[in-house]
């Protein structure tokens, strides 16, 4: 049997097309070749999980159907289970970068820098000049 070709006891309304709307809607794709109804199977709780059957060397995430968890399930060559729950999040996509926010960020960060620098200088000369006065007068005297 042919991955795409449907099972011609599964459900007639996806292998003949759906009416909605007075649009038929197959179940082909681009190419013309029937695609198979997939459907993840629902696990409910760690019991179900850990007695999921698979071949050796096989792994699978499969949803749980009342908690937000992803089951990874993993069965080794030694037909070791390993169970692992997972949470799950929704994706967020991250905010877009600001290229004008960046550059005056970048010049005010190089402004603060050349303004601890002439301060740190202009420190030095006040101490010096400071000490030479300091000298001085006590030549002076």
């Amino acid at each position: 049997m042919n991955l795409f070709t449907p099972n011609p006891n599964s459900n007639t309304l996806l292998n003949q097309g759906m009416r909605a709307n007075n649009t038929i809607f197959n179940n082909t794709n681009n190419w013309g070749m029937n695609l198979p109804r997939c459907e993840a199977p629902q696990l409910k709780g760690r019991n179900q999980a850990e007695r999921f059957q698979m071949a050796p060397g096989s792994e699978i995430y499969l949803p749980d159907a009342d908690e937000d968890i992803i089951w990874w399930i993993r069965v080794t060559n030694n037909n070791e289970h390993i169970v692992v729950p997972l949470d799950v999040s929704l994706h967020q996509d991250p905010e877009p970068v600001d290229l004008n926010a960046l550059v005056k960020r970048l010049n005010n960060l190089e402004e603060q820098l050349n303004n601890a620098k002439l301060n740190k200088s202009n420190a030095k000369r006040q101490h010096s000049n400071a000490a030479d006065a300091a000298a001085a007068a006590t030549e002076s005297t």
